[in-house]
């Protein structure tokens, strides 16, 4: 009986393995899925999240739960995953601030090594934004009424180390104008701020911006991609006006390294899939983001060129945080 059994046990893990799935991963997912936000509710990564994890939850049919775990622009709860158990249960939904954060900070842990890619998700381009109270409504405005008043100009970002911070401080170094970095805990928080007249400028992602920008509560003065955007056809891009500066909030979704591959590629391949149905397709696009999918591959090579790319400009820059 007991030679028998054993037999069994090995004819079933000879099948699973030949069908290409483990025995451990087979009846994946089984429990709740944590989809980890590193930011603060209501930004753009936030808004997105929610609407991939709904998605997901109802196709997998499991809970995915968005937990928000703000802090240090995103290395918080980047951490908080990388630490994680590799087994597919805890995701990790973050930004371009994912390969800077290694470049500026002194991190308990290496996000490159540690995280395994998924897919990249999107292209988020800056939108340079000011208050609607402000007495500028244009760029050409706003730069005069910042040469008249040198002592009363900021800017607000998301964040240290965030896209918005690396293209203000190139806009700071290219306009030779004193404005003062006024960074917040995430595009929630700071479009909040920038709504109340607490900054001067405030570079916005699309996912929080767009909607106080069509309510006329922000007023667009120029957007940090290459060319116009389809969503803002009359503000001109920075290179237009003679700031060369292009910058994009992308966004991507990684899991624990050492995730087993067969996890790895479901997901990918239901969050790729996704992103192509036309409600979800189009209700990204109305907000002004580009949906950039890739193989877990595809996004590990681009993670490397990210940083790559910008620890040139963040050493030109001299950019140290805590």
């Amino acid at each position: 009986m007991w030679n028998r059994m054993r037999l069994v046990s090995f004819l079933a893990a000879v099948t699973a393995t030949l069908s290409g799935v483990a025995p451990a991963t087979a009846a994946y997912p089984e429990k709740p899925i944590i989809w980890v936000v590193p930011y603060a509710p209501g930004g753009s990564a936030d808004v997105v999240s929610r609407i991939l994890a709904k998605r997901v939850s109802e196709r997998l049919h499991q809970p995915v739960v968005v937990d928000n775990k703000p802090g240090a622009t995103g290395a918080v709860g980047a951490e908080f995953v990388a630490r994680a158990a590799p087994d597919g249960y805890t995701v990790l939904y973050q930004g371009f601030d994912l390969a800077i954060n290694p470049l500026v900070r002194q991190l308990s842990f290496n996000p490159i090594k540690q995280l395994t890619p998924v897919t990249q998700v999107s292209n988020m381009w800056e939108i340079l934004v000011a208050p609607a109270n402000a007495p500028y409504n244009t760029f050409a405005e706003f730069i005069d009424w910042a040469k008249k008043n040198p002592d009363k100009v900021n800017f607000g970002t998301t964040g240290a180390a965030s896209a918005g911070h690396l293209s203000g401080e190139m806009f700071r170094k290219q306009s030779k104008l004193e404005m003062v970095h006024i960074p917040f805990k995430g595009g929630g928080p700071g479009v909040a701020g920038a709504v109340a007249g607490q900054v001067s400028i405030y570079w916005a992602t699309p996912g929080s911006g767009m909607p106080f920008i069509q309510q006329g509560r922000l007023k667009p003065l120029a957007v940090s991609a290459p060319k116009r955007m389809a969503t803002l056809p009359n503000v001109p891009t920075l290179t237009e006006v003679g700031y060369p500066i292009v910058t994009s909030e992308w966004t991507g979704v990684l899991v624990p390294k050492g995730t087993p591959p067969q996890i790895v590629q479901l997901l990918n391949r239901e969050i790729r899939e996704i992103l192509e149905e036309p409600p979800v397709a189009e209700q990204l696009t109305k907000m002004g983001i580009d949906i950039v999918t890739s193989s877990p591959q595809e996004f590990d090579q681009f993670l490397q060129n990210e940083t790559q790319r910008w620890g040139t400009v963040v050493r030109e820059l001299n950019l140290k945080y805590d």
